[in-house]
């Protein structure tokens, strides 16, 4: 398509309405004898334009002289109509507009890649497997967009060429209530084989309506993305969409990581509790129950999810004191004497001062509980 604009001012408005311009060619002198120069000033300046294709013609080079103009302005060639001949314009064109198309190629691979960046950032900070799910294809339909649903299976297991270990990771429109489920217990017939026959070859399958990638990341971590429309994805989005998938492996792999560390604290936890509450003749089903109504309790109070998790882990630890507390004390079946349930009540304190030399949040917290849970309501 060819615009044409016959002064600076028409140009200004041209430019100003239509942003993917390619090439200008412009006129040095039109309502002034640097009309052309203050225009090519407006579009690297004023409209922040760095891709079109600046292209000056002069016939008078004598007041523009081509080494100041090449130095001074963000121009791309310079030319004297005298020798501006139909092939030599022909020949600029052509250069100009394949300038133009590598330099919007780069752009595209730049923006493609701000937008992985930011979608693999806003997942990886999700910190319980079912939001993580729901975060995953959210992203992805904003990095490509998916109109009709997509699923994220993870494989487990890999080396199993059976359906029962792809597992749903994240899914989006009409697959969402399969989340978390394997794949040959709820998803249909036609995509489990769709998932099977990708897994299995190790490559890409392309139906009429879905289509499946495989992918298979550094750890040799494989995993599959099922699209419930046509393939319309450019080479530049499907290896948009291939890292964006990398790095959910990552987050995905990071995130039971996590969760197993969790597990593996809580259990510490719960066995420290359960050998001071031995002591007394609790169980340790005791210590886990405390955790849990505690938990609750925070909930239902209006704390957030994240201090409530703190409080489950904590507050087994809130009789941790009676370690310190003498079994003649602890263990006596008849009432204390005054100076005994003096003893007793050093407990709290023995606790906190246990606990108190930690850096870690759960057991800073578990060391309040410890010193206050003895405490009045009031004070």
């Amino acid at each position: 398509q060819f615009l044409h604009a016959y002064s600076a001012d028409e140009a200004r408005r041209l430019l100003r309405e239509v942003d993917d311009i390619a090439v200008a060619l412009l006129d040095v002198v039109m309502e002034s004898d640097q009309a052309g120069l203050d225009l090519v000033h407006f579009i690297r300046e004023e409209l922040g334009n760095h891709f079109v294709r600046i292209v000056l013609r002069t016939g008078q080079p004598g007041q523009a002289p081509e080494h100041e103009v090449i130095a001074e302005y963000d121009i791309n060639d310079y030319k004297d109509k005298t020798e501006l001949t139909a092939q030599k314009l022909r020949t600029t064109v052509y250069a100009t507009l394949r300038a133009y198309r590598d330099i919007m190629f780069i752009e595209r691979n730049k923006q493609g890649l701000e937008r992985v960046i930011e979608a693999s950032a806003h997942i990886f900070s999700y910190q319980q497997s079912h939001e993580f799910a729901s975060a995953v294809l959210n992203q992805l339909g904003n990095l490509v967009g998916l109109e009709r649903g997509a699923l994220y299976c993870k494989v487990q297991n890999p080396g199993e060429q059976t359906p029962e270990h792809f597992v749903v990771a994240a899914a989006t429109g009409d697959y969402s209530r399969y989340v978390d489920n394997h794949a040959d217990e709820k998803l249909p017939r036609r995509i489990v084989s769709s998932l099977k026959q990708a897994y299995e070859h190790k490559q890409n399958l392309f139906q009429d309506d879905h289509y499946v990638l495989h992918f298979t990341d550094s750890r040799q971590t494989e995993s599959l993305l099922y699209v419930g429309e046509t393939w319309r994805l450019s080479d530049l989005d499907y290896r948009l969409v291939e890292l964006f998938c990398t790095n959910v492996s990552i987050a995905f792999e990071n995130l039971h990581l996590n969760q197993e560390l969790m597990e593996s604290q809580l259990e510490m936890v719960h066995l420290l509790a359960g050998a001071a509450e031995t002591r007394s003749k609790e169980t340790a089903n005791h210590v886990r129950r405390v955790g849990l109504i505690a938990e609750q309790l925070a909930r239902l109070s209006g704390m957030d999810e994240q201090q409530c998790t703190l409080i489950r882990f904590a507050a087994p630890l809130h009789d941790i004191g009676k370690i310190g507390i003498p079994d003649a004390v602890l263990n006596k079946p008849g009432p204390h004497t005054a100076e005994e349930t003096t003893v007793m009540r050093t407990h709290a304190e023995l606790g906190a001062q246990l606990l108190a030399d930690s850096r870690r949040p759960v057991l800073r917290l578990a060391a309040t509980i410890a010193r206050e849970h003895h405490e009045n309501w009031n004070g």
